[in-house]
């Protein structure tokens, strides 16, 4: 499993990141809802009731104010990182036929995320009739992708629940509250809170 680092996480309001953020706090809540019996004997039960969210970042803007006018702003989480620490591949084929054998991958080997059936596939390289497989040697992460991260022309996307991503989680909030620490010129810097509007889920491509 990748490990998520804090210092990598770029948050973004309606597609822009939030400009030389310091902090972000993200806290997910579920209300319990008791259902002990008779039968429980001497220990409490409950069952998971609604959820709620909410994010606070200290970051700079142009004007606290805009930031509590807007109604509603796309709040999305994304990672930021090094080459080295995401698996390449090489881009997109769909409908494409797979040879039903084991593959030893070479340097002219090429990894696609196939869109139809949702799972990476690996190529001979051949630039002509190229054959594809599902299952080679020392293809393990590719073949079992979920919370790993893969680089592809310099995105960086994740597999969730069997739809290869771009970002990690979002979701509709309104900024709550705004504080303002330090203003230089048009600019300040402060600590905002944002109070999530139904579900923080993860993206969709």
């Amino acid at each position: 499993m990748t490990v998520l680092k804090g210092k990598d996480l770029i948050i973004m309001a309606d597609g822009v990141a939030l400009a030389a953020a310091k902090s972000c706090d993200i806290e997910v809540n579920c209300n319990a809802i008791p259902v002990s019996s008779p039968t429980s004997g001497d220990w409490e039960d409950s069952i998971p009731g609604r959820k709620s969210w909410k994010v606070t970042t200290n970051h700079l803007v142009m004007s606290a104010a805009s930031m509590l006018l807007k109604v509603s702003r796309i709040v999305t989480l994304r990672m930021k990182v090094a080459d080295g620490d995401a698996l390449p591949f090489d881009g997109y084929v769909s409908n494409v036929t797979i040879t039903q054998q084991s593959y030893t991958p070479t340097s002219s080997s090429k990894y696609y995320w196939d869109t139809t059936r949702k799972k990476f596939v690996v190529s001979n390289g051949a630039t002509l009739n190229p054959k594809y497989y599902l299952s080679w040697s020392g293809g393990y992460e590719y073949m079992n992708p979920e919370m790993r991260l893969f680089s592809y022309s310099g995105d960086y996307l994740t597999v969730a629940n069997g739809e290869l991503v771009k970002d990690i989680l979002e979701g509709s909030a309104i900024c709550k509250t705004a504080k303002v620490t330090a203003t230089v010129g048009n600019l300040s810097q402060g600590s905002f809170s944002w109070l999530g509007k139904g579900a923080l889920a993860v993206p969709s491509n």
